[in-house]
């Protein structure tokens, strides 16, 4: 996993590696994915202290990026409907073991969200079942799919902490085809005012080869680009900030690269997670969003080629953020008020 910062202030150093595991149902027509969880954190996630009494709480995943779960349209856990849309994920200890906690995703933008998260009421308690021996001091997960016996609408969302291995099941209702789990890099970009964190992005990895360049040459005005792979590339904003001289406020976004009327036209469409999640859209659906804040960016070509695709912040004191690909590099720049 990659990883660069910026500081706005001073340098903060740390290495952030965020992950992303998902489980998706394909359909047909023009918005394919009719089903989709996402469960994403920054890693190590510690393991949680055996020392919680029943009741108590752990944030799961690094602070710099807690443990989120995305999905739509929404599934149930035995007999809880868990809402579609994005939750903050924590585990809690129980009388007999674990469970895991989901809260708004408010909390996740929070100025210092693992303590907004361990003070956010509960919108769903979903217990893990035992399942065997696992990982030992640090967190790990995944989604299995497809096992023998394993209905085709469930996904077991398996998680392995503390030596032991947990596991909680996810229906979603009317997906009749079997799901499949796809894997791919993240690469994480910090931004930093002094020793906060002001923003954090991941993005899936893109090689740029002959087919790329077609499919960006042929992108018509006006056109939307996923900018990234698998899941949406992903921007949490903990504070206001200036990107490209567009106001955004603190919240989460999907990012999406727009064309422009002219050939050296180019934009970064924000669009609020909550409003993509609620369309039911993946991010292979990007061309089909409308809206979001849209960030001029500044084009430069005949830039030495980017074999892969990279958005990271760059600079301090005078941060931008810089998305590179192919021979073309696009600029913003970014202030913190």
């Amino acid at each position: 996993m990659l990883a660069a910062f910026v500081a706005v202030g001073a340098v903060a150093a740390q290495d952030p590696k965020v992950e992303r595991r998902r489980v998706v149902w394909l359909g047909e027509g023009r918005d394919p994915v009719p089903a989709e969880a996402c469960l994403a954190m920054a890693l190590p996630a510690p393991s949680p202290s055996a020392d919680l009494a029943p009741g108590q709480r752990s944030v799961v995943g690094a602070a710099v990026l807690p443990a989120r779960l995305d999905l739509f349209p929404g599934c149930v856990v035995g007999k809880t409907k868990v809402a579609g849309g994005s939750h903050g994920v924590l585990l809690e200890r129980t009388a007999d073991g674990w469970a895991l906690v989901l809260v708004g995703a408010e909390a996740l933008t929070a100025s210092d969200p693992v303590a907004a998260l361990l003070a956010s009421a509960p919108v769903a308690q979903l217990p893990l079942r035992r399942v065997g021996a696992g990982e030992g001091k640090f967190v790990t997960f995944r989604f299995v799919v497809q096992e023998q016996g394993q209905k085709d609408d469930v996904a077991r969302l398996v998680l392995s902490f503390g030596g032991e291995a947990y596991e909680v099941a996810l229906q979603f209702p009317g997906m009749k085809d079997p799901p499949f789990v796809p894997e791919g890099l993240r690469h994480a970009s910090v931004l930093w005012d002094g020793d906060r964190v002001v923003g954090v992005l991941d993005h899936g990895d893109v090689a740029w080869n002959d087919e790329r360049k077609a499919e960006m040459g042929q992108l018509g005005r006006t056109a939307r680009w996923r900018l990234g792979a698998n899941w949406w590339t992903s921007f949490d904003v903990r504070a206001p900030i200036e990107l490209g001289g567009q106001k955004l406020p603190a919240g989460r976004f999907h990012l999406v690269l727009v064309r422009g009327k002219s050939a050296d036209d180019w934009q970064l469409a924000c669009l609020p997670v909550a409003e993509t999640l609620k369309a039911g859209l993946d991010a292979v659906s990007a061309a089909l969003t409308k809206g979001g804040a849209l960030v001029p960016l500044a084009l430069q070509t005949k830039q030495p080629l980017a074999g892969k695709l990279r958005i990271a912040f760059e600079g301090a004191p005078d941060a931008r953020l810089v998305i590179a690909f192919g021979d073309a590099v696009l600029t913003a720049a970014v202030r913190v008020p």
